[in-house]
């Protein structure tokens, strides 16, 4: 019976590069479909406007995302995506020319004492259990892309989005999609009215419920006009999961950060593009 790629004992990027294509294969029909979604007008937005308060709020009317469908998808991706990297890690043991175990996976860790330290009761740390067996020669490439290196918000790095998508997803629930306001460049910022005053613009960030408010426009000088359509203008509304409302777009950025991670280790696989 001839072999598949997850049994094969010479090392190989075949079946590493397979999940990793295959993630980008659920991830694009994901893409797909919450593009067509919002192209269908999922969303309406109600505007009102208290000439009283000199404020202007916007609520948006929301149809329900397709449950539980682009749950699946993204869960499917991030799957495949962290498998690609725990594949990695079993064939850069077989290039070391050591056997893989079950404990064998790629680490992934928001400080570093979760990384480098060993938990009570265990005999070595993250690292050491996920990489045994894997020459010191290959390690520091993992070393270098760790999440607690980035020090202002470990939580955003690629790895650590990748993490809590695959961790939800296979221990939890399914993902939840949900319309959800797109972080604008800043959340409060200052427009002017026609007579020079200004005024203060709050948008939402994140997953929304339907009736929810959107954005609000308190006038604080000046003549304060009824902003309409103008005002909607500012709201950029998306498909999101989670309680950060991640986009696809977001998944496809963890995705090229797998893949680069990938990529950066090719060149010490025997006959590897």
């Amino acid at each position: 019976m001839p072999r598949n790629v997850t049994t094969r004992a010479r090392p190989s990027l075949c079946g590493v590069r397979s999940k990793a294509a295959r993630a980008r294969e659920h991830l694009e029909t994901l893409s797909a479909e919450t593009d067509a979604f919002g192209k269908d007008e999922p969303v309406r937005l109600v505007s009102s406007f208290d000439r009283d308060t000199a404020t202007h709020v916007v609520n948006a009317k929301i149809r329900e995302p397709d449950q539980p469908r682009w749950g699946l998808l993204l869960g499917d991706f991030a799957q495949n995506a962290r498998a690609a990297l725990d594949h990695l890690v079993w064939q850069l043991v077989l290039l070391s020319g050591n056997t893989p175990g079950l404990e064998n996976a790629f680490p992934i860790a928001t400080t570093c004492t979760a990384y480098r330290g060993s938990p009570e009761g265990r005999r070595m740390s993250l690292r050491e259990r996920g990489l045994k067996g894997v020459d010191d020669n290959y390690r520091p490439a993992i070393d270098a892309v760790q999440p607690y290196l980035l020090a202002e918000d470990p939580a955003s790095h690629p790895l650590a989005g990748l993490q809590w998508l695959s961790n939800i997803d296979k221990h939890r629930v399914i993902h939840a999609a949900a319309v959800a306001a797109r972080r604008p460049d800043v959340t409060t910022f200052a427009v002017s009215s026609p007579t020079g005053g200004d005024a203060e613009v709050w948008i939402a960030e994140g997953p929304l419920e339907d009736g929810a408010e959107v954005m609000r426009i308190t006038f604080r000088s000046g003549e304060a006009p009824d902003p309409g359509e103008s005002g909607q203008a500012l709201v950029t509304l998306t498909i999101g999961f989670g309680d950060r409302g991640r986009t696809p777009k977001g998944a496809f950025q963890i995705l090229e950060f797998v893949e680069g991670v990938i990529e950066d280790l090719a060149a010490v696989f025997p006959g590897a593009p």
